[in-house]
């Protein structure tokens, strides 16, 4: 379900345009962002809350650039790193508010410096048995994640990078 307004005004951390398109101008983004699913922007509110840091949003609604099937379309997905966190801290965070899809992003800049970050979505539930894993390579590859061991890679490569960036 899409958020409204009112709804909005009870969102601490965040605002629509951070959710827009970002070469849209202001009064679109805005718009875009009213779009996004409410469960999604709750979850990043309370997310950033409990982490004390600022998340910084990479992308939310999108038209292009992202998978085919994305949920950035449909207004159900962000990408994000969080200020001062390794990619092992937030992936951890994002695992405890139960997002349905976590993709791991360990070769993101964010001002020409090493950001290691995420994608979460709340697609439909129906359409997965558990947590969807995934991440993408430096050379934008995606790859699934399916055991705990590649889980663990990936996240170490993440944190070698911020740590030396």
């Amino acid at each position: 379900m899409p958020a409204t307004t009112d709804f909005w005004k009870k969102i601490v951390w965040f605002q629509p345009e951070e959710f827009g398109i970002p070469e849209h101008d202001e009064a679109l983004r805005r718009q875009e962002g009213l779009e996004m699913n409410r469960v999604l922007i709750l979850k990043m509110d309370a997310m950033r809350h409990l982490v004390g840091q600022p998340i910084h949003i990479h992308a939310g609604f999108a038209t292009k650039g992202h998978a085919q099937n994305s949920q950035h379309y449909l207004h159900n997905a962000a990408d994000f790193h969080v200020e001062g966190l390794n990619l092992t801290a937030q992936f951890y965070y994002a695992m405890m508010f139960r997002f349905p899809a976590i993709g791991l992003y360990p070769f993101w800049k964010w001002n020409g410096k090493p950001r290691p970050g995420l994608h979460v979505d709340e697609r439909p539930l129906q359409a997965i048995a558990s947590v969807v894993l995934w991440w993408r390579d430096a050379k934008g590859t995606y790859h699934k994640l399916e055991t705990a061991m590649a889980i663990r890679d990936v996240l170490m490569e993440g944190d070698l990078l911020y740590a030396r960036g």
